[in-house]
């Protein structure tokens, strides 16, 4: 009888891991496909829809502060050029992420990265934004990690304006579902 009882109960973890595996699986894969989707938007288009987000209260914090002399910004891509020209920092108000003016400057993960701005901060999981040279890509820029190719890879700044909003919309339904009485 004890047997039959650790066997069902062996049974039972294998069956609840094999279920969580698959529905990790699943939702790894169903945020790839968000993220492919947002980076295949043309920059043209994501430049747009990105400034209207940047002004929602709702998705970010922004500091308009035209900049007086831009030498800090001329090796970066045109599209990063504009937005720090008119922004100071831009926020995200559910996960944590900024571009940061400030931050411009060799990356202190990889000297081969210009960092333009941060994310997690005060984490275990805390990371730098880059970019290389004067090329359009932004990467999450972890320590001791490589580049991810999808996941913290956007394919212009305006693009990671598009992923961070959607990401901080989505921390906002999270904490309200939980914020709600029953």
């Amino acid at each position: 009888m004890q047997v039959l009882i650790f066997v069902a109960i062996v049974a039972l973890i294998w069956v609840t891991v094999a279920w969580l595996i698959r529905k990790g699986r699943s939702e790894h894969q169903a945020e790839a496909a968000v993220l492919t989707e947002i980076n295949d938007i043309p920059i043209e288009e994501a430049e747009r829809r990105a400034l209207v987000l940047l002004k929602d209260k709702r998705s970010f914090r922004c500091v308009e502060s035209p900049v007086l002399r831009g030498e800090q910004l001329e090796p970066l891509a045109e599209g990063l050029r504009k937005l720090f020209q008119r922004y100071e920092t831009i926020e995200s108000l559910g996960g944590s992420l900024m571009l940061d003016r400030k931050s411009i400057g060799t990356s202190s993960i990889y000297p081969e990265f210009t960092a333009i701005g941060r994310g997690m901060m005060g984490s275990d999981s805390e990371f730098e934004l880059g970019v290389r040279g004067s090329a359009d890509p932004v990467y999450e820029v972890y320590p001791n990690e490589s580049i991810d190719p999808t996941f913290g890879t956007y394919s212009s700044v305006y693009h990671w304006v598009l992923a961070a909003a959607r990401e901080s919309d989505a921390s906002q339904r999270r904490s309200d579902k939980w914020s709600r009485p029953n």
